[in-house]
C-alpha cells in the first residue's frame, strides 16, 4: 500500500450544518484509518532522528546535505551531528547527498528507519576521501672534498626560484597531480650534478596524501684559487694583537702584525678584503677595504702597509703631606679635548695610565678628601714625548673638620658626628626620641637640635658627653635652630603664633624673640658670620610643602625692613659662608608636577650676599639640599635623598662639593640628613 493521503487528510471544525458536520467527521475516520495504514499516527508525539557524519582518509568534504522527509538540512562541519525533529512515528528514508568528487559513502547513502513516538533515532554516515593535491621534497646534497659557498637555485615548474644550501629540503605542496620540472642552478664551475633538469610526478587520488622526492646529489672538487693577505707594519709601539681579516665580510680571522694568511677555496670573481683591529696609534696606507680578483686555481697577494706611532704612558706619583691624609687616594683624570683615561693612585703611591700616542695631554687631580688640597692648579699639561712620562702629584692636608648630622639607626633619628671623610662617627643623642636638624657651634661645642621628646618638636642642646638639656617646651612646633657665631644664642623657627616665624633666644632658653611676622612663613635661619644678620626662607606653605624666596633681615628684628635676595620661589635652607660673601641655598631644578616641592628634585646654588651672581651648581639625580660651609670655606656638605614618584624623601647620603660643585665626594651613604660643619 503506497500512503499519499497525509496530505489531504484534514480535520474542519464543525458548522452549524448538521450535513456538513457528520461528513466532515466521517472524513476525519477516513483520515486516521489511512494514518494508521501508513503506520503513522498523528495524535502521537514527534520523533527525532540523529544523523552523525565522519571522514577518514585527506582533503575531506568540509559539509554535506542530509534529506529527511522532504527536505534538506546541511551539516554545520565534519565531523558532525544534525538532529532532526518534529518526524512523525514511522519509516523515513535518510539520505546524504552533495558528497564531493574524491569522496565516497562507506556503505550506503541512503538508509531507512523506523521513527518512534518521542524517541531519538541514531543514523551514522562514513565518508571516505582521497587526496586532491600532492606534494613535493626537493634535497640537495654536495660530497667531493669541495663546496659551493653560496648555495644553490631551485626552479620549481612556474614558481619562484628559491635558495637552498647544502643538505636543505625545501617543500612543494597542494600540487595537482602531474608532471613538473625541477631546475637546480647557482652551482659554481667546481660542482656538477646528475639529471637537470628532471621530472617528478605528484600523485593524487590517495589517502594519506603523497609526497614525491627527489634529491640533487652535487659532487664539488676543492678550488686551489685564493687570497693571501700580507701586513707590513713598521714605526713603534707595533699592534701588540695583531689584525683582524674580513673577506666578503664573513668568516673572518686573525693575522700578525707582520705576516700573512692565505684564504683558499674561493670562487673566481672579484672579493673585498678588510683590515679590522688597528690600534688607534696606527694608520693603515691606502683604501680599507680593497678588492682583489681571484682567477681560477691562482692565489693573489693582498698587502697593506701599517704604521705606528710611539706611545707613551703617563706615570702619577702622588706624596701626601699634613696630617689626616685622604684615606682612599686620589683620581687622575687624563684628558685630550675629552677624558680618555682615569689613573687611580694611592696618597703616597704610583699608577700608570693607558699607552696614548705622544702629544699634549692635561692631567685634573680628583676625589680629594674635604681637607687635602693640590699644590698648585688642580689641572695642568702634560707633555708626552717619552714611553714613560713621570709627573708628580704633591696633596697637602689639614686637619679633618667634623660635621655633625641625623641618622636613622635602630628604628631611631639620633645626632652622630664624624670627620668630613665620613670616618670616626660618634653617637651624641640616645633617647628613643625623633633628634634632627643639628647646629654645632664652634665657640661653645654644643649642639643645638629638634627633638621629639616632649611629644612635640622642641629645641635641646647636647654636649659633645652627650648631656641634654630642653630649651623649649612650647605648644607650638620649634625647628631649625642656628647657633649665632658668638654661641650666644640660638635662632629658631616656630609654629606658636599660628604660622612659622623666626625666633632668638639667649643659649640657655630665656630671653625669647619674636624677629618676623606675617601671615607668610619665614623658615631655615642662619646666621651670618658677624651675628648681625639672618638669611632665611619665607614660603607659602600648603600641603604640598614651602615654595619660596631667600630673605635677610636684622637679627635683632630692629631697623630695616626685610630684604629679598632671590626671586622663583623655589629656594630654601639659606647657610652663609665662612667670610660672609656668598650664600648657598637649595633650589629646586625639575618637578613630578608643576612646583609641588616634597615631588621636586634640588640642586645647590650659590649667589653673593649682595644678590649678585647667582650660580646654580651642577648635580646629578638625587635631590641636594640643606648645604652648611666648612670654616675654610673650601668645602659645602650636604644631604642626599633619592627621588621616587611623589617625593624626594628617601634619605641616602651625605656629600660634599666645592664652592662651584665641583670635586663631589660621598662622604657617608645611609639614612642621614641635615649635615653641618662646626661653625
Amino acid at each position: 500500500m503506497t500512503c499519499h493521503v497525509a496530505a489531504r487528510c484534514r480535520w474542519s471544525p464543525p458548522s452549524s450544518s448538521g450535513s456538513t458536520y457528520l461528513l466532515r467527521t466521517f472524513a476525519l475516520a477516513l483520515a486516521l484509518v489511512a494514518f494508521a495504514a501508513c503506520g503513522e499516527d498523528p495524535l502521537s508525539p514527534p520523533g527525532t532522528v540523529s544523523v552523525q557524519i565522519g571522514t577518514v582518509g585527506v582533503d575531506g568534504d568540509p559539509s554535506y546535505d542530509v534529506r529527511a522527509a522532504g527536505k534538506l538540512y546541511t551539516t554545520p562541519g565534519v565531523p558532525a551531528t544534525l538532529n532532526i525533529t518534529g518526524l512523525h512515528a514511522g519509516r523515513h528514508q535518510i539520505a546524504l547527498e552533495g558528497i564531493a568528487a574524491n569522496c565516497s559513502v562507506v556503505g550506503s547513502a541512503s538508509v531507512a528507519v523506523e521513527v518512534q513516538s518521542g524517541r531519538s533515532l541514531p543514523v551514522n554516515f562514513v565518508v571516505s576521501c582521497v587526496s586532491v593535491t600532492g606534494a613535493v621534497a626537493v634535497t640537495t646534497s654536495v660530497t667531493g672534498g669541495g663546496s659551493d659557498p653560496d648555495g644553490f637555485t631551485i626552479q620549481f615548474g612556474t614558481a619562484t626560484p628559491r635558495v637552498v644550501a647544502a643538505g636543505d629540503t625545501t617543500f612543494y605542496v597542494d600540487l595537482p597531480g602531474r608532471d613538473y620540472p625541477v631546475t637546480l642552478g647557482g652551482m659554481s664551475s667546481n660542482c656538477t650534478v646528475g639529471q637537470n633538469p628532471r621530472s617528478v610526478h605528484v600523485t593524487t587520488g590517495v589517502a594519506p596524501r603523497d609526497t614525491a622526492r627527489t634529491t640533487f646529489a652535487v659532487t664539488c672538487t676543492p678550488l686551489t684559487s685564493g687570497i693571501r693577505v700580507v701586513t707590513q707594519t713598521t714605526g713603534a709601539d707595533l699592534d701588540p694583537d695583531g689584525y683582524i681579516v674580513a673577506i666578503d665580510v664573513l668568516p673572518t680571522f686573525a693575522i700578525p702584525t707582520n705576516g700573512s694568511v692565505t684564504k683558499a677555496n674561493l670562487l673566481p670573481g672579484g672579493h673585498s678584503v678588510r683590515l679590522d683591529g688597528i690600534a688607534s696609534n696606527c694608520t693603515l696606507s691606502g683604501p680599507n677595504p680593497r678588492l682583489a680578483t681571484v682567477t681560477d686555481g691562482n692565489t693573489v697577494d693582498v698587502a697593506f702597509a701599517i704604521a705606528c706611532a710611539a706611545l707613551a704612558r703617563i706615570e702619577v706619583s702622588a706624596t701626601t703631606t699634613g696630617v689626616d691624609p685622604d684615606r682612599d687616594g686620589y683620581r687622575v683624570v687624563l684628558s685630550r679635548n675629552q677624558p680618555i683615561d682615569t689613573i687611580a693612585v694611592s696618597a703616597g703611591g704610583t699608577a700608570l695610565s693607558d699607552r696614548v700616542p705622544f702629544g699634549t695631554y692635561s692631567i685634573t687631580v680628583t676625589d680629594l678628601a674635604p681637607n687635602c688640597e693640590v699644590s698648585g692648579p688642580m689641572t695642568r699639561s702634560v707633555e708626552a714625548r717619552a714611553s714613560i712620562v713621570p709627573v708628580a702629584v704633591t696633596v697637602n692636608c689639614v686637619t679633618l673638620e667634623r660635621i655633625a648630622f641625623a641618622m636613622f639607626v635602630a628604628q631611631n633619628w639620633d645626632i652622630y658626628t664624624s670627620k668630613a671623610d665620613g670616618s670616626d662617627q660618634r653617637r651624641i643623642t640616645t633617647g628613643s626620641a625623633m633628634d634632627v636638624e643639628p647646629s654645632w657651634s664652634a665657640a661653645t661645642g654644643r649642639i643645638a637640635y629638634a627633638s621629639g621628646y616632649f611629644g612635640n618638636s622642641d629645641i635641646h642642646v647636647v654636649d659633645e658627653n652627650g648631656a641634654s638639656i630642653a630649651l623649649t617646651a612650647n605648644a607650638g612646633r620649634n625647628l631649625s635652630p642656628a647657633w649665632s657665631p658668638d654661641g650666644a644664642r640660638i635662632a629658631f623657627t616656630s609654629n606658636r603664633s599660628g604660622t612659622f616665624q623666626l625666633y632668638v633666644m639667649d643659649a640657655d632658653g630665656g630671653n625669647v624673640r619674636r624677629i618676623t611676622s606675617g601671615p607668610v612663613s619665614a623658615m631655615d635661619p642662619a646666621w651670618s658670620p658677624d651675628g648681625t644678620k639672618l638669611a632665611f626662607t619665607r614660603a607659602d606653605c600648603s600641603s604640598f610643602g614651602c615654595l619660596g624666596n631667600i630673605w635677610l633681615i636684622n637679627a635683632d628684628g630692629e631697623g630695616q625692613a626685610p630684604t629679598r635676595l632671590t626671586d622663583v620661589n623655589l629656594d630654601a635652607h639659606p647657610a652663609w659662608s665662612a667670610d660672609g660673601s656668598r650664600i648657598a641655598f637649595s633650589r629646586v631644578n625639575q618637578c613630578s608636577y608643576d612646583y609641588y616641592y616634597y615631588s621636586c628634585e634640588r640642586n645647590l646654588a650659590v649667589i653673593n650676599a649682595n644678590g649678585t651672581n647667582l650660580m646654580v651648581l651642577p648635580g646629578d639625580a638625587f635631590d641636594e639640599a640643606d648645604p652648611s660651609w666648612s670654616a675654610t670655606g673650601a668645602r659645602i656638605v650636604m644631604g642626599l635623598s633619592s627621588c621616587g614618584y611623589y617625593a624626594c624623601s628617601d634619605h641616602v647620603g651625605i656629600r660634599v662639593v666645592r664652592p662651584d660643585g665641583s670635586d663631589p665626594v660621598t662622604i657617608i651613604w645611609g639614612r642621614t640628613t641635615g649635615p653641618v660643619f662646626r661653625r
